[in-house]
């Protein structure tokens, strides 16, 4: 299990259930962790921060981002495999929210 980390914060976890070590690409469903809505979360952080959002749909709560900076993904004992990687959170609140990391250059997962 990984942490997954957001201005240094604990927000959830995940498994990284799929990916390609090729191509430095990983990701899997994120479990959020203290977070009620994680449309609302991710849509309120990437507005006050200029992230740019491909998908926003309110009506839906549905959400895609962009690349988010300090999305971070980590064992917990261990140094961030993401710091020089991309990822960006896609989801809804009525199904799931995934996290998908492009780049990632130590791929011990």
């Amino acid at each position: 299990m990984y942490n997954v980390t957001l201005d240094g914060h604990l927000i959830g976890t995940t498994k990284l259930e799929h990916g390609d070590p090729t191509m430095g690409a990983a990701h899997g469903t994120v479990i959020l962790a203290g977070v009620i809505s994680g449309y609302q979360f991710f849509r309120d952080y990437c507005v006050a921060n200029k992230i740019h959002l491909y998908t926003n749909d309110a009506e839906d709560r549905l959400i895609t981002t962009a690349c988010i900076p300090n999305l971070k993904v980590h064992l917990p004992e261990t140094v961030k495999f993401t710091d020089d990687a991309c990822a960006y959170i896609e989801g809804m609140d009525s199904d799931a929210f995934y996290i998908n990391i492009q780049g990632v250059i130590n791929i011990n997962f």
